[in-house]
This record gives C-alpha cells, structure tokens and sequence, in this order.
C-alpha cells in the first residue's frame, strides 16, 4: 500500500457517528480546520458526497473526516463493526473509501 491509502478498523463510533479520524501519519495530507473534502463512496462514481476536515475534534490536531449521514448508511449497508475500509487520499479535497 503506498504512502496515500490506509486503512481503518470500523469501531463503535465509525459505524454510528457520521466521522472517522485520520492519523497522525497522514494528516499533512489533509486541509485546514473546516475545509471541504469530497468522499467517492465505494468503486462507483455514482456516490461522492460532500465532508469537511475537523482539526479541533482531536486534542493532537490531526483530521477528523466529518461525512454525515449519507457515510453512516454506506458504512451500515456494506460494513460490519470491526470490519476494515480502505482509505485513498487522491488530493487534499477528495479522497475515496472502499472495500
């Protein structure tokens, strides 16, 4: 896996709360505080919805993806808690999460 994906473990909060966080590892990769990124749910160009980075949620500064609704019920319909997703960081405003 190169420099620009990662993955991230589905925990509580990730499957239920519109969010996941960045680490520290990639957040140089992100934009400012309420910068907006846009999320391609999935293989299809079909799903890209709109997020923003949230530097002030996590005491170290390091982005918190606020996606909404539209991720909670993509992760719902396609995850499980403790399952994985990958992450690819295309620019600093658009990233993809899948399989």
């Amino acid at each position: 896996m190169d420099s620009n994906n990662f993955t991230i473990t589905i925990g509580h909060a990730y499957y239920n709360d519109g969010f996941f966080n960045i680490r520290v590892k990639h957040s140089g990769l992100f934009g400012k505080n309420k910068s907006k990124i846009k999320i391609q749910l999935g293989d299809s160009f079909g799903e890209i919805i709109p997020a923003y980075v949230n530097r002030t949620a996590n005491v170290n500064g390091t982005p918190r993806i606020m996606a909404g609704l539209a991720y909670t019920n993509w992760v719902k319909k396609n995850f499980k808690k403790g399952d994985v997703f990958k992450v690819e960081i295309i620019n600093p405003e658009f990233i993809k999460i899948s399989k």
